[in-house]
């Protein structure tokens, strides 16, 4: 494999580690089999990311980015709470739709690793944008509320129903898979009727 600069390899090594991580975690993953992937030796992984748990922390917190990305996203002013709230689950399905493994990775680094936690806790209060879209986000469920379209709960209640119901569909895949025969043709139109169940229920459930 030819990497014509310095940047693609650095790249390409973060690539395949990312892959790994997702695939196998951090325990099973090993620099021998990042560097194989990559197409170099394990000298040049240490080289660029001095060590595994320094490489895993950089595709640990770009995955927690991407993983709360959709949540802490500014809404459209032009539609109300439920259309909002119905775009912000739905994107947040399809995000881990297209990164199916990025539930796994997250629940079993965040149990197995505290440091990890920190990770997690600091990312979603680092910066001024994602609290003013969190505050933003609670205001407009405490109107919701006020008006009564909406049961008395906590935006971190609402958040937390989102992030798991949808994580926890793709955390259960292989077992639904296993137990139920899903054939491979018809598992795009499973998933789909999963999103729009998810949607309905946490929306239903949010109701009076």
């Amino acid at each position: 494999m030819e990497v014509d600069t310095k940047k693609g390899m650095e790249e390409l090594i973060l690539e395949k580690a990312e892959e790994l991580f997702l695939e196998k975690g951090y325990a099973l993953t090993s620099t021998v089999e990042i560097a194989k992937a990559a197409g170099c030796n394990q000298a040049l992984v240490h080289y660029y990311y001095r060590t595994k748990e320094r490489l895993f922390q950089k595709v640990f917190l770009s995955k927690i980015g991407l993983f709360l990305s959709i949540l802490l996203k500014i809404d459209g002013q032009e539609e109300d709470f439920f259309m909002n709230l119905r775009k912000k689950i739905g994107a947040h399905f399809d995000l881990l739709m297209k990164n199916p493994g990025l539930p796994f990775l997250i629940l079993n680094e965040l149990t197995t690793n505290k440091r990890n936690i920190l990770i997690l806790k600091e990312e979603i209060s680092k910066g001024e944008n994602n609290r003013s879209v969190f505050l933003k986000l609670e205001e407009s469920l405490n109107k919701e509320i006020s008006k009564g379209t909406v049961r008395e709960m906590t935006v971190m209640d609402l958040i937390l129903n989102i992030i798991s119901m949808n994580a926890f569909f793709f955390l259960s895949i292989p077992i639904i898979k296993g137990v139920f025969g899903i054939e491979e043709n018809k598992k795009k139109e499973f998933i789909e009727n999963r999103r729009e169940e998810v949607i309905t229920s946490i929306l239903n459930g949010i109701r009076p």
